[in-house]
């Protein structure tokens, strides 16, 4: 039986959700599959695009929620929910990690893809 369990909403275009889809599995292959589904817009994630992007229209980009699907894919076991989310962000957002560890005020890498988590991420008791 796979069940569904959202990790994330992104403000993405959709000509990449497949590159990310492939890329998540490549990099990890012992995490479930990942989807994307309809999200409701969330106008902190288009702010965080205008901010980071001035000048550049964030075009066909939407929110979306990315989506573990347990029981599928090339998993052996169960991955938490949090370490499969930390794993889709160093695709996502590969400065993410790095920037997490680091103590403010330092400058952010713009993300080329916004984000959201749904989880707690980059915990300690790891």
């Amino acid at each position: 039986m796979t069940t569904r369990e959202p990790v994330l909403t992104v403000f993405i275009d959709p000509d990449d959700e497949g590159r990310v889809i492939d890329q998540v599995a490549q990099r990890f292959p012992l995490l479930p599959a990942i989807s994307f589904d309809d999200a409701a817009d969330d106008p902190s994630l288009r702010e965080q695009w205008m901010h980071e992007h001035p000048r550049v229209d964030p075009g066909e980009r939407r929110c979306r929620l990315v989506v573990i699907e347990r029981g599928s894919g090339g998993e052996t076991g169960e991955v938490p929910v949090s370490q499969c989310a930390e794993h889709i962000l160093d695709v996502i957002a590969p400065h993410a990690r790095s920037e997490a560890a680091r103590t403010p005020p330092f400058e952010v890498t713009p993300d080329e893809i916004p984000w959201t988590a749904h989880v707690t991420l980059w915990s300690s008791d790891r």
